[in-house]
């Protein structure tokens, strides 16, 4: 299973031991979903979904199998909100920071790990999210629609040198406006390209520029990416 989803279920069996007692236990089918028996998992779904129709632990288990970020999303925030005590429910605020964070939606991220530690101050994903999220990079903010590229920017190319840093500038479910994004950049100069990266059994495209030695010579494209189209990316390691 993918290195996200791993975390996040080895978290959860690693401290089993101190659940309670309470709900539907399915950290048997969490422990199947970590060696890889998903399509297990998602047949014996239904069944359980229709034996225990309100139980907050399979609306977990069924957000956790959901593709579709945005639906998991949705059942991951049903979670949090009507059973805020259920046992899952700091598993599912970190899920919802892991998307938001994958998307580059960073405030939104920022908003969840806050209400994580307010709501589970004892939580062991609150280190793995801070690990994450730097609250002193300026591309904390919310950026989804690029703006149109200044019609007096002069094109200038940015070489990509081998390197351990990459530019992110955006994050999306939907790989058309991965590649409208990517086109975008390219017309202005940059070498953008796609590289999918996976949260949960989601899949976002990020769009990244560059390949850089140094965090340094990533600022500067980053800088030039801001100037051109007011996107607020992000200095990234290389995968």
């Amino acid at each position: 299973m993918k290195r996200i989803l791993l975390l996040f279920t080895s978290i959860l069996l690693l401290n089993s031991a101190y659940l309670i007692a309470q709900d539907v236990d399915i950290v048997p089918y969490l422990k199947m979903v970590e060696s890889g028996r998903i399509a297990e998992v998602n047949e014996k779904l239904p069944e359980l979904k229709a034996t225990y129709p309100d139980d907050p632990s399979i609306l977990f288990l069924d957000a956790v199998l959901t593709e579709s970020g945005e639906e998991a999303l949705l059942k991951y925030e049903k979670v949090v909100k009507e059973f805020p005590t259920n046992r899952f429910a700091d598993a599912a605020r970190y899920r919802m920071f892991s998307y938001y964070f994958a998307l580059g939606l960073y405030k939104q991220a920022e908003n969840n790990l806050r209400e994580l530690k307010q709501t589970h101050p004892n939580s062991p994903y609150i280190k793995f999210a801070e690990k994450n999220l730097d609250f002193n990079e300026p591309s904390t903010a919310t950026n989804q629609t690029p703006a149109a590229p200044k019609s007096e920017t002069k094109k200038e190319k940015v070489e990509s040198t081998a390197g351990i840093y990459t530019v992110q500038a955006g994050a999306f479910l939907n790989l058309d406006n991965a590649r409208k994004l990517k086109s975008r950049l390219n017309e202005a100069g940059f070498e953008a390209e796609i590289k999918p990266k996976s949260v949960g059994a989601s899949i976002l495209n990020a769009v990244v520029v560059g390949n850089f030695a140094n965090a340094d010579d990533a600022k500067i494209t980053l800088d030039k990416i801001f100037d051109t189209f007011k996107i607020k990316g992000r200095i990234v390691n290389l995968d």
